[in-house]
Order: structure tokens, then C-alpha cells, then sequence
């Protein structure tokens, strides 16, 4: 992920995500340009940082960040 996102940016996307239980893998892909669980690390830092008053959106929110994700790798390969 190119470090030019804010922490702000990384929570704000998860919290447009947040109503219907976070982004895809290819969504996170598009936006920041990274595999998901970088953009699970990233989050999980950003939420210790950033001020959401949403207590129960946060946990959702760390809940994503903490969930595995499998990625198919043949769907990012040329044939």
C-alpha cells in the first residue's frame, strides 16, 4: 500500500464499508492498490489513532482487519 494514505483515509474507507461487513479483497485492491491483509494491517494500526465514537462500528471494524481472507492468486495471473 503506498504510504501516502492517511490513517483517516484507511478508517473512512472501512467505515463506508462497514454496513455491509467490509470491503472485498478486490475492493481494497482497487482503491489502495494492496493484497488485504495489508490493508487489514493497516487498519488495525489506524483504528489505535483515529477517534470513531461509533464503539460498536469500531469493533466491526477491527473484527474485518482481524478476519482471514483467502484470495484466489490464479485470478491476478495473466493466461
Amino acid at each position: 500500500m503506498a504510504s501516502s494514505f492517511s490513517d483517516a483515509e484507511i478508517v473512512a474507507f472501512a467505515q463506508r464499508w462497514d454496513p455491509y461487513g467490509g470491503p472485498a479483497p478486490s475492493e481494497v485492491f482497487l482503491h489502495f492498490g494492496c493484497p488485504v491483509n495489508v490493508y487489514q494491517d493497516r487498519l488495525q494500526a489506524a483504528l489505535d489513532s483515529v477517534v470513531d465514537e461509533d464503539h460498536a462500528r469500531r469493533d466491526r471494524m477491527l473484527e474485518y482487519a482481524r478476519r482471514p481472507h483467502v484470495v484466489d492468486e490464479t485470478l491476478w495471473t495473466l493466461q
